[in-house]
């Protein structure tokens, strides 16, 4: 039920809060009755609008970390009018199995709020989907751009640099980019750092993870999310 979901939402965002993923001090209880006297909703969008929200380029790389790896790749190569239209945006998945060498190529289903968005228009190059089906063709919904750089820090069990390409970064030995050569150490310690803080905050009953060296860290990883990058390569299948 709808009260059922509020109540999961409300104790999610209770956990999180204790976690230090969140703002401090969100009970559930005290959720609750923010609700109420914001007009009756379930209250958390009210609390986390009272405590400051996290920047978008953040909370678009938690995500695609939670549903990879259902990450695709957007193709929209111009056209010799311009940017490709909304119609011709095709997404580069991983095939079920995860053992084929070729990406299975999907269309983001009419339902989605993106189906209308043209190639111009998309901020990033890899897309987060939750669910995949098949009709008459393959079609992804409910998508999401995602930083770049969020799939290299983020996502997968395992990031390792790719000598088969200058600058190759692979993850899970299927997902590939390719970045400066000079990047590569760098992203590849940045993102041990990040798996050291989360690791730290999960074993914490307290939930610190690191104080304001963890803060620095994070601000840093927003402010790369911010950087108009793309790979000079699609990514492929190994």
């Amino acid at each position: 039920t709808l009260q059922g979901m509020s109540q999961l939402k409300r104790q999610l965002l209770e956990a999180l809060s204790q976690a230090g993923i969140c703002a401090s001090g969100l009970r559930a209880s005290y959720v609750e009755s923010l609700g109420r006297r914001a007009g009756g909703s379930d209250g958390v969008r009210t609390a986390l609008d009272q405590r400051g929200t996290a920047p978008p380029e953040l909370l678009g790389g938690i995500l695609c970390a939670a549903l990879f790896p259902q990450v695709a790749y957007l193709h929209a190569p111009a056209t010799k009018k311009g940017p490709c239209g909304a119609d011709m945006i095709r997404l580069h998945i991983r095939e079920p199995k995860g053992t084929g060498l070729e990406p299975q190529v999907a269309a983001i289903h009419p339902s989605s709020i993106n189906c209308k968005v043209t190639g111009g228009e998309w901020r990033s190059c890899y897309v987060a989907f939750h669910e995949c089906v098949r009709t008459t063709k393959i079609y992804v919904r409910d998508c999401t751009p995602a930083p770049p750089l969020s799939v290299m820090l983020f996502c997968g069990g395992q990031v390792r640099e790719d000598k088969s390409f200058r600058g190759g970064l692979t993850v899970d030995g299927w997902l590939r980019m390719e970045v400066p050569p000079a990047a590569v150490p760098m992203l590849l310690e940045m993102r041990r750092r990040l798996a050291t803080v989360l690791e730290r905050m999960v074993q914490r009953s307290d939930g610190c993870g690191g104080g304001a060296d963890s803060m620095h860290l994070v601000d840093a990883v927003v402010e790369l999310f911010r950087q108009p990058v793309e790979p000079e390569l699609p990514p492929a299948l190994a």
